[in-house]
């Protein structure tokens, strides 16, 4: 009698462990009776806007709303663990298809993936997250908060601007806030003079608002002008890195051609090698 006593709590123990493991809250908010992780790794998956699944996903993405912020921004800067790293290396020597396969399998269950797609369908809406997010811009993990609040758009700018223009802040977090405003495109066109009063900045600070400049401008003549004249007193790094950020300008970039020219005979091989690319990329603009 005992024994089977014995058994039956045995079973019951396991039963409520069962239970617990399949209820418990996963710090997350649902919708719909599923998760909202669940419903961003559809959003991943079936990525063809128009495909009915990923319009219930982000549909119900946004009725879940600003409830699911805490879960994102816990997630934003999630770093893969270093064992899945390698398996998701080794997953590259399994022959096609079924290594595109494996890849995106794990990837789409990336928490930081997951995270940043909430964000991407939020847009505006996750503007209660801006805060959050710049107080991360000076972590070096990568620059998931920057790729949030580009998507979260104009209304963070006004914290972005904060951070790039002070001088007590990280380098990396100001230069990260200039990543930001640079994936705005040129719905930030209006950050181009303060973007260009930190092109004597930190050599970091500066290379990444020469980037976003070029990248924001609807005046490529005005943000020509303050690259070639930021260029001649540059640090060889900083030239390279204001060479390279002529890239997005394409045939609007050849007002650059005569100082990326003098550049073909600089004595660091990083400069001549933007330089190159740089007129490359112009010509085909041209053509």
């Amino acid at each position: 009698m005992k024994w089977r006593q014995f058994i039956g709590w045995g079973l019951a123990v396991c039963g409520v462990v069962l239970v617990t493991v399949l209820v418990w809250p996963k710090g997350e908010p649902r919708y719909g009776g599923r998760y909202l992780s669940a419903w961003l790794k559809d959003c991943g998956e079936y990525h063809d806007e128009k495909d009915p699944r990923h319009i219930r996903a982000r549909e119900a993405v946004r009725r879940i709303g600003t409830n699911g912020l805490p879960y994102m921004v816990r997630n934003i800067n999630y770093k893969t663990p270093e064992w899945m790293v390698r398996v998701m290396g080794a997953t590259r020597r399994i022959p096609e298809p079924w290594s595109s396969w494996c890849y995106s399998v794990v990837e789409r269950r990336n928490p930081a993936a997951l995270a940043g797609a909430g964000f991407w369908v939020l847009g505006p809406q996750a503007a209660p997250a801006v805060g959050a997010l710049v107080a991360m811009l000076d972590n070096r993990d990568g620059d998931n908060p920057a790729r949030a609040l580009w998507h979260i758009g104009r209304v963070a700018i006004p914290s972005l601007l904060a951070v790039v223009t002070n001088r007590a802040a990280g380098v990396h977090q100001r230069a990260e806030a200039a990543v930001a405003i640079w994936g705005m495109g040129t719905n930030a066109s209006d950050t181009v003079e303060v973007l260009a009063g930190c092109l004597g900045e930190d050599e970091e600070v500066a290379g990444a608002a020469a980037w976003a400049l070029c990248n924001v401008t609807t005046n490529a003549g005005f943000v020509i002008e303050v690259l070639t004249n930021a260029v001649k007193t540059a640090s060889p790094q900083l030239r390279a890195k204001i060479l390279y950020s002529f890239y997005p300008l394409g045939e609007g970039g050849w007002p650059a051609v005569p100082t990326i020219l003098t550049s073909f005979v600089d004595s660091d091989y990083e400069v001549r090698h933007a330089a190159t690319n740089a007129l490359n990329t112009i010509l085909r603009g041209r053509h």
